[in-house]
């Protein structure tokens, strides 16, 4: 009975859902932006050069390997184009209508000293807090088509940080450096976070110069409560203070330029693999990839449109042929609970009309038991 509710349930909403369906709208959407890329704005992106500036307090390191309190570290980089392929798409179509593009982003990344101690028999000190971690900022310099420069400039963001985490009852130490994958300190369970990737949004202005792209309340498909105001960078790229920057390339960061990740290989428990062993050797740097994209790249565009999901959903031809499958299935699965139902309404109405023909029997009964008594009593009344 419930898969058959189910299954009728479940076809009736598909055949009303496939005369609103909006797949055909997202894919004329997607398609124009691969169009637009191909005949203008990949090469443009192509054509242009790119490098950036880290510049990262040093003197926060731990375990006292700056020759200054006050020392910075900086290192400049040019960024080189590529087209390696992006996610793979989880069309439910298949990707039909879908048009093909080659896509293209700048890609470089920068090492940075290890955090870890000198000697893996040393002791492994904490790490400081977020707030008080060491920082890197990045400042982009991009040279267009035509030849302007362009500069954008990022906030500072942690590099490494340890973060305490509420423990997993029971067994909170097990569970913290296997489910958590941190460690169990002082009855808490501490957590190493480390930057990983930042990535930035750029596009052009009407002159033609590449800047930041931001997320506004005025884009229509980005995701609920993301959508902070941002306003334009100033002459320098860098957004005014207290402004969370939304120029990122991710939705699940917020669409924030950096990302973050768990360094399950920190600590002296740790998993034991072969990653985790090349990182623990002594003097190893540690590596944060740096990446800019076109606003207009059609990759984040399909994100935009199906909410990172890359699934542009059934097409209302498809939606009817499974709607009508589950109708008809599930018609045929109620035709049982339907009969049964019937027989339970026939032998209800059969017992009640056994019921009425017992009484009317004991009335009838009754009345010409009545009857002869009266007559007994004449007769007995006319002999006396």
């Amino acid at each position: 009975t419930c898969a058959c509710s189910i299954l009728v349930c479940a076809g009736t909403t598909a055949i009303a859902e496939s005369y609103v369906n909006n797949r055909s709208e997202l894919v004329q959407d997607y398609d124009q932006h691969v169009e637009d890329w191909k005949l203008d704005l990949r090469d443009d992106l192509l054509a242009s050069k790119l490098r950036f500036t880290a510049t990262w307090n040093a003197s926060a390191y731990p375990y006292d390997r700056t020759p200054s309190a006050s020392s910075q570290a900086s290192v400049t980089q040019d960024m080189v184009p590529t087209d390696a392929p992006e996610r793979s798409f989880q069309d439910a179509e298949s990707e039909t209508g879908l048009l093909s593009y080659t896509p293209l982003r700048f890609i470089s990344s920068v090492e940075l000293p290890s955090y870890y101690p000198d000697d893996r028999n040393d002791p492994w000190d904490m790490l400081p807090g977020k707030a008080s971690a060491p920082t890197i900022s990045f400042d982009f310099e991009m040279r267009s088509r035509n030849g302007s420069r362009s500069r954008f400039v990022t906030k500072p963001y942690p590099l490494f940080w340890d973060e305490v985490q509420r423990p997993r009852t029971p067994a909170p130490d097990n569970k913290c450096r296997r489910q958590q994958q941190g460690t169990w300190r002082n009855n808490q369970c501490h957590v190493v976070k480390r930057l990983k990737k930042v990535c930035v949004q750029v596009d052009r202005d009407e002159a033609g110069d590449w800047q930041l792209h931001s997320w506004t309340a005025s884009t229509t498909s980005a995701p609920a409560g993301d959508m902070d105001e941002a306003p334009e960078p100033d002459s320098t790229g860098l957004p005014e203070s207290g402004v969370r920057e939304t120029f990122g390339c991710d939705p699940h960061e917020s669409w924030k330029p950096p990302s973050f990740m768990i360094d399950n290989c920190w600590g002296e428990f740790h998993i034991t693999s072969a990653a985790c062993e090349a990182v623990r050797t002594p003097g190893t740097p540690f590596s944060v990839d740096v990446v800019v994209r076109s606003a207009e790249d059609p990759f984040l565009r399909a994100v935009e449109l199906t909410h990172d999901t890359l699934n542009f959903g059934l097409s209302p031809w498809s939606q009817r042929a499974y709607g009508i499958t589950m109708l008809v299935v599930g018609m045929v699965l109620c035709v049982v609970p339907v009969y049964r139902f019937r027989d339970w309404l026939k032998g209800k109405r059969k017992r009640s009309e056994d019921s009425d023909t017992r009484a009317l029997r004991y009335s009838v009964g009754r009345r010409d038991r009545g009857l002869q008594w009266d007559l007994d009593d004449e007769a007995y009344g006319t002999s006396a």
